[in-house]
C-alpha cells in the first residue's frame, strides 16, 4: 500500500471527505489532498506529520506502514462519527475492535446468489449489491478481495469433525489474482480453494492436491470417499476465478457433543 492509499483509509477511517479533511489538517483549500487521491502521488512528510497529529495516527504506519494505524492514545477532538469503521474498494468493511484486532466484514454469497456470480464476478459494482454478510477477525486491514460462500453439497463432508467441511458451512476466501497462476500454487499452506469455472455453474469447493505448470492444471479432490466425487483434472483455462479458503464456520445446527 502506497502512502497516498494510507492517507485515503484515513479520511475514510474518519468519514470526512477531501474537503473537510483538509481543514482538519490545517491546510486551506482540498487542492493538495485532491491531488494525491486523484493522481496518486505520495504525501510529503509534513503532510504526514499535520495528519498523525491531527487524528493519532501512527506516523510509522502513514510513512512505511509500519505497526498499526491508530496510536494507542485517543484523540478526544476526533470526528465521532463511523471513527471506528472503514471500507476498502472490494467491498470489505473494517471495524476496529482493540490495537491489534479487527472484524472484517465479507461479502457471503448464499447457494442462490453463486450461480449468478460465475456470470458477473468481474463486474466492479457487483459485490456492492450482495446484501448478506459474513465477518471474521483479523490482526490488519486488508486491501484484496475477499469473499465468503456458503457451502453446497457434501464432497467435502468425510464424516470427521476436524477436517471435513459440511453442507451450509460458510468458507471465507481470498482471490488468488490471475497473474500467480502460472507460478506454483501455495497447495500446502491453503489446500482448499474455491474454484469458478466455465464447467459447472455454481463455484466448486475442492481440496487442489496438484498444480501442473507447464500444463496448465490443477487435479481436482473431495474429503467425501464416495465413488461420486473421484478425484479430476481441471485446465486452467476453464477457469475464471480461484480463491483459497482461510477460514471454515461450520454450521452450528450440525454440530453435536
Amino acid at each position: 500500500m502506497e502512502r497516498w492509499e494510507r492517507v485515503k483509509y484515513v479520511m475514510e477511517y474518519f468519514n470526512l471527505n477531501k474537503n473537510s479533511f483538509s481543514k482538519e489538517i490545517g491546510l486551506s483549500t482540498n487542492t493538495t489532498i485532491g491531488r494525491l487521491l486523484n493522481e496518486k502521488r505520495n504525501p510529503s512528510d509534513s503532510t504526514l506529520k499535520k495528519i498523525s497529529e491531527r487524528f493519532d495516527v501512527n506516523i510509522d504506519w502513514l510513512k512505511i506502514g509500519a505497526g498499526n494505524m491508530l496510536n494507542n492514545s485517543t484523540n478526544k477532538n476526533m470526528n465521532p462519527t463511523n471513527k471506528n469503521s472503514l471500507k476498502n474498494i472490494n467491498s470489505n468493511s473494517f471495524i476496529q475492535l482493540d490495537s491489534n484486532c479487527f472484524l472484517m466484514k465479507i461479502p457471503l454469497l448464499e447457494i442462490e446468489d453463486q450461480a449468478t456470480f460465475i456470470n458477473k464476478h468481474q463486474e466492479e459494482d457487483f459485490l456492492n449489491k450482495i446484501e448478506n454478510f459474513h465477518s471474521i477477525i483479523v490482526n490488519n486491514i486488508h486491501e484484496e478481495k475477499y469473499i465468503a460462500f456458503r457451502v453446497k453439497g457434501d464432497s467435502m463432508d468425510n464424516g470427521k469433525s476436524d477436517n471435513g467441511i459440511i453442507s451450509n458451512s460458510i468458507v471465507s476466501c481470498r482471490e488468488l489474482q490471475k497473474n500467480y497462476w502460472k507460478s506454483e500454487l501455495k497447495i500446502k499452506k491453503f489446500p482448499f480453494w474455491m474454484i469458478a469455472t466455465t464447467q459447472n455453474p455454481f463455484p466448486l469447493l475442492k481440496q487442489i492436491t496438484g498444480h501442473n505448470t507447464k500444463k496448465g492444471t490443477i487435479i481436482c479432490h473431495s474429503l467425501n470417499e464416495s465413488i461420486e466425487y473421484r478425484d479430476f483434472e481441471l485446465n486452467l483455462n476453464d477457469v475464471i476465478g480461484l480463491y483459497y479458503v482461510i477460514d471454515v464456520q461450520k454450521n452450528i445446527a450440525d454440530i453435536e457433543y
